[in-house]
């Protein structure tokens, strides 16, 4: 192989460790968020009149879930904004307009 040839797939190789570096280095600054933690700012659908309380589905699973502000409605949408926790995690939803 001549020189040139050479200095191509040095720059390839370099790249891809640098791409590689910076990927990694930015999945490494986010916390981890696990369990009812990852659910907040997620949207989903009341699966049951959330008034106060009821079952709100978001992410493929069904919550216990305490409306804030306008009750919720089965069927209507929300965005859960807290956690809220007695016995068990529960999420607080609020309605989207």
């Amino acid at each position: 192989m001549t020189l040139p040839t050479w200095i191509i797939i040095i720059l390839i190789v370099v790249i891809f460790l640098l791409i590689t570096i910076f990927k990694s280095i930015a999945a490494h600054k986010d916390p981890i968020k696990t369990g009812a933690e990852a659910f907040v700012g997620k949207k989903g659908v009341a699966k049951t009149d959330l008034n106060p309380t009821g079952k709100f589905y978001v992410n493929g699973e069904y919550w216990d879930a305490e409306a804030r502000g306008e009750p919720l409605k089965a069927g209507d949408r929300g965005q859960v904004v807290a956690l809220g926790q007695l016995d068990e995690k529960y999420l607080i939803v609020e309605k989207i307009k």
